[in-house]
């Protein structure tokens, strides 16, 4: 694998066709690298297509847009990422199943191919036992908007130095961080999440007030209440049912109106 993955000289992949994993691949490919987009369904091949299609030609003009949608290919089948050099995973925020399509890929790419995970709380060091080079490369949503990624690899190393550049590559700003649950972002935002809804459950708070004073307060773009519909309330559950389990304290454990 080259070290300067700057000059788009290296093939990429994407396991995951959901909203991460398409913008993923659109990333990818405004920044100049192909990009095999793999989705289990390939009936859904053509509105992923138009999809994609459709943000890329908001974004860029017509001569622009044909060139990045010439780089992304829709497929359903695993071997076609046989000649990645790196490989974005993006499927369901479960471990036994990200673990099990890893044993699959693996099998495919080669040991000397990178894997990295968009997982945003499952543990790296699980998947690892599936793929001796993977690393956590968590984006975040919206991935055109929001620079940052979080990566979680060993600090010095010869693949921590490509993963930086990988990520300037695409327009991001890394950050290293450790491989514990929520990692930096969502370990500090979740809570804040569950504490607000406390609040709210309590009686004394009102929603729409809380989102109000956090936005012009702490001048957040979204209120706590806002940004978790956007996340989803069901991802906001299951990061903190993994924080909460993993580490115990009890500013994780999930408010009642979220588990509701």
């Amino acid at each position: 694998m080259t070290n300067d993955p700057g000059t788009g000289s290296i093939r990429c992949g994407v396991l995951g066709s959901g909203n991460m994993g398409v913008q993923i691949a659109e990333c990818l490919a405004e920044h100049g690298f192909d990009t095999v987009l793999r989705t289990r369904d390939i009936s859904r091949k053509d509105k992923i297509a138009e999809k994609i299609a459709g943000h890329i030609r908001r974004r860029h003009d017509e001569g622009e847009s044909a060139g990045i949608l010439s780089r992304i290919r829709i497929t359903d089948d695993l071997s076609d990422l046989g000649g990645c050099d790196v490989v974005f995973e993006s499927v369901v925020e479960n471990l036994d199943a990200k673990c099990a399509l890893l044993d699959e890929v693996t099998g495919r790419i080669g040991k000397g191919a990178m894997v990295l995970s968009n997982t945003s709380a499952l543990s790296i060091a699980e998947m690892r036992k599936h793929h001796a080079r993977l690393y956590g490369f968590h984006f975040f949503n919206p991935l055109r908007s929001m620079k940052l990624v979080e990566v979680i690899a060993e600090k010095g190393s010869e693949d921590a130095g490509f993963l930086v550049s990988l990520a300037e590559a695409m327009g991001k700003t890394p950050v290293f961080v450790p491989d514990r649950p929520g990692f930096i972002v969502n370990r500090l935002l979740l809570s804040q999440i569950n504490s607000a809804v406390r609040m709210c459950d309590s009686g004394m708070f009102d929603q729409k007030d809380i989102d109000v004073a956090i936005r012009l307060g702490l001048n957040h773009p979204m209120g706590p209440f806002e940004l978790a519909d956007y996340i989803g309330l069901d991802v906001c559950l299951f990061i903190l049912n993994e924080m909460y389990d993993q580490l115990g304290a009890p500013y994780y454990k999930p408010a009642d109106s979220i588990v509701r």
